[in-house]
């Protein structure tokens, strides 16, 4: 019988997937803010929970689910002073996620906005 031999390719995602899986040098967790509107968010929460076990500092905002059309004035709904690494953004209402990313800019932070367009600058957008 011949001795099977590993693919070094292997090896060397399974080395990858190991450093991607750890927190970040010094040990603190990653801080990810997800700001919902109503619990459209909740499954998203509920994933990052279950997998991600303590490499991340997990904080809801939640939005109320009915809000007038158009909002002159979003404040009410926004996070004071958000204290995060990445913010997830799953509000439906186009006024205040766009507060929210422009916000989040001001701060140099992050924001993964799924289903909003591809014409956002500032946020990550993917297809949902």
């Amino acid at each position: 019988m011949a001795d099977e031999k590993k693919d070094p390719r292997e090896e060397g995602e399974n080395e990858e997937r190991e450093k991607k899986d750890s927190s970040p040098e010094g040990g603190e967790p990653s801080r990810i803010l997800v700001v919902q509107q109503g619990e459209s968010g909740k499954p998203k929460i509920e994933g990052i929970r279950r997998h991600a076990g303590d490499r991340f500092v997990l904080d809801t905002w939640s939005v109320p689910r009915d809000l007038p059309g158009i909002l002159d004035e979003t404040e009410a709904y926004l996070p004071q002073d958000p204290d995060a690494d990445l913010v997830l953004d799953f509000v439906g209402h186009p006024d205040v996620s766009q507060d929210l990313i422009a916000m989040c800019r001001e701060r140099d932070i992050p924001v993964v906005a799924p289903g909003k367009g591809a014409n956002l600058e500032w946020a990550h957008t993917p297809p949902i």
